[in-house]
């Protein structure tokens, strides 16, 4: 299962952890795995290089595991909608395959 977690203050967003394969199918043939890390993907680039926000960024294909922060906390009001999209589009994720990801 993936557990997906994200960091925030109030409703301001700061941050983003992944973790575990979802087990949905085979490594590689993975749709699920795919969809998470697609948009955990985009929030990266959202982030990086649309807004080229300054992040902490760490990430294991093989364990499974992506980590996103803001460096700086106040960044969250620039970032916000491209968290909130994302987190939304989790919600989906988990809504259709409830056994195999869970947001905390």
């Amino acid at each position: 299962m993936t557990t997906i977690r994200f960091l925030k203050c109030n409703d301001d967003f700061w941050g983003l952890e992944c973790s575990g394969h979802s087990g949905f199918a085979e490594f590689g043939q993975d749709i699920v795995c795919s969809a998470i890390s697609t948009l955990c993907g985009t929030l990266h680039i959202a982030l990086s290089k649309v807004l080229n926000l300054p992040i902490i960024h760490k990430q294991d294909d093989k364990q499974g595991f992506f980590y996103l922060e803001l460096k700086n906390k106040k960044d969250s009001i620039i970032a916000n909608k491209f968290f909130q999209t994302i987190y939304y589009s989790f919600c989906e994720i988990a809504n259709s395959y409830p056994k195999f990801v869970k947001i905390l």
